[in-house]
């Protein structure tokens, strides 16, 4: 390996420890988390999962919630996490520069990929969120699966009988990436949809185009979206007979949509933008991303039209037309389902397809390697900072100060003869309140109490690790409310043997992790 090869794989775990080092040592119970410890011996963690079409998700997440028993134990499954992106990002790295090789396209480009992908949302969210350990390695499987498919078109001239070895990997990689997490396998399409901003050859999407490259081109990414919608077919065939075999309906979550309008408004408001925002935490609640990610969107498809002015305005919009439709198809499982819901866990092939293509436009405009050289640094130093902002600040941070509040609370005031906890859950904007940020899907800026399925689990798994008896845990009454106001309005007495948790409070005293709370 060149020098500068083996500076770049090293690269990729000193990054990765940066941006993520807290996972060492911060303690707290993020939404899922709790539930699922709490939880991590009556099977409810698999029966969870099989309903959703994630069963090889429900199989990992059984065996891992069921080796741990304490919150402070939850750092090891964030580890596997650390550990399994970090794999995936060298294993990126390893595939990815083959492709974009073989497509002509700057190298300055691979090297962002792998920033991207360390500091970007989705893996934080998944890093920091122990429920989510599967996904690198759906996003691994998801990848390998393309990549054999990719090798192989590449190596019979983009037509059709593949070897078969080569298809039975492609379709089982595929399939192990859709039975851990279905948005996971968009990574399948990301060499193909590369393949379209292939230097300035004829258009491959133009039927009857003279260039035999761009033909050949054509022919291996309708092959590729062949078999990438076949094994999402095949998928869904074996989801439905687990079903089917085990006597059990499918989750509200796995509905099929028939919803075009819908669906495609949703696609155009939600994943989208948020994607074209870059790693910039997409919300409604300030202008900038707002700003941001229409104003790329133009350059971009301003970048196209005029990069190919010579194909005509027909031809460019043929091609806008299939990237279009490509992303679609990276993001179909959210496309497919009834739910509505672009969270940042969903979004990683869709939001690396973007950044690339984005990049690839910007490095055409840059011949001059120096100054190539400097938008690297500077798009990597900006990626790199966004990275830790949103992962320490909008995430960690009040996450263990929420985490240490309420343990601490417990330490001092719960007594063996507490029968009853009311429970008063914070307010959704609190850590705006209390930190100046804001809250993101379920995924930055949330107290984790804030949801009605935490209280109970994450307050009975405190107990039993004061008490080291979980049966004294299991007989204490949680009643739970939405605010101070539904608690007051409830007509509810305190007495010695009732304890009152007001996280809102606790939350508003909290202090730096480490330290006393007040």
């Amino acid at each position: 390996m060149k020098k500068s090869g083996f500076l770049i794989f090293t690269s990729v775990p000193l990054l990765f420890l940066l941006i993520y080092y807290k996972v060492f040592f911060a303690d707290y119970a993020y939404l899922d988390e709790a539930h699922q410890l709490w939880h991590n011996q009556d099977g409810t963690n698999f029966s969870m999962f099989l309903i959703q079409g994630r069963w090889l998700t429900g199989k990992l997440i059984d065996e891992l919630f069921g080796s741990i028993r304490h919150i402070a134990e939850l750092k090891m499954l964030r580890l596997i996490s650390l550990a399994g992106w970090t794999a995936t990002t060298l294993t990126w790295l390893w595939l990815a520069r083959t492709w974009l090789r073989r497509s002509g396209i700057n190298n300055h480009i691979l090297y962002l990929s792998i920033v991207f992908i360390i500091t970007s949302p989705a893996v934080a969210i998944t890093i920091g969120w122990a429920s989510c350990v599967e996904i690198f390695l759906a996003t691994l499987f998801g990848l390998l699966s393309g990549s054999m498919l990719y090798r192989s078109l590449s190596a019979t001239g983009a037509v059709l009988p593949l070897k078969k070895p080569a298809l039975i990997v492609t379709v089982v990689f595929g399939l192990c990436s859709l039975f851990l997490y279905q948005n996971a396998f968009g990574m399948f399409l990301i060499p193909f949809l590369l393949e379209l901003f292939n230097g300035n050859t004829a258009n491959p999407l133009c039927p009857g185009t003279p260039d035999q490259q761009g033909s050949e081109r054509r022919r291996r990414l309708i092959t590729a979206v062949c078999i990438y919608l076949f094994i999402y077919l095949l998928y869904f065939i074996l989801f439905r007979y687990q079903l089917l075999s085990a006597g059990i309906g499918r989750s509200d979550r796995a509905g099929i949509s028939t919803d075009l309008s819908g669906k495609f408004s949703f696609f155009f408001s939600g994943p989208l933008p948020k994607a074209f925002a870059i790693n910039f935490l997409y919300h409604t609640r300030t202008l900038f991303p707002q700003i941001l990610a229409p104003l790329v969107i133009v350059a971009f498809l301003a970048s196209v039209f005029i990069r190919w002015k010579f194909r005509g305005i027909k031809n460019n919009l043929l091609l806008i037309v299939c990237v279009i439709a490509l992303l679609a198809l990276i993001y179909l499982p959210s496309l497919a389902v009834t739910e509505n819901f672009s969270s940042y866990r969903t979004m990683l092939p869709f939001s690396l397809a973007i950044f690339l293509l984005l990049m690839i436009q910007l490095f055409h405009f840059i011949k001059t390697k120096k100054y190539q050289d400097w938008m690297m640094a500077g798009i990597s130093l900006l990626l790199i900072a966004l990275g830790i902002y949103n992962f320490q600040v909008q995430f960690t941070r009040p996450l263990e100060r929420e985490y240490q509040s309420l343990r601490s609370y417990l330490n001092r005031n719960y007594s063996p003869s507490i029968t009853s906890i009311y429970f008063v859950r914070p307010r959704n904007r609190i850590f705006q309140e209390r930190y100046g940020i804001y809250s993101v899907k379920d995924e930055f800026g949330n107290p984790s109490t804030e949801r009605e399925w935490v209280p109970d689990p994450i307050t009975r798994q405190i107990i039993t690790e004061i008490t080291g008896n979980r049966d004294t845990a299991s007989r204490i009454s949680i009643i739970q409310f939405a605010d101070e106001k539904s608690f007051t309005s409830s007509g509810l007495k305190l007495n010695n043997k009732v304890l009152l948790v007001d996280m809102n409070q606790l939350i508003l005293d909290s202090g730096e992790p480490g330290t006393p709370t007040k």
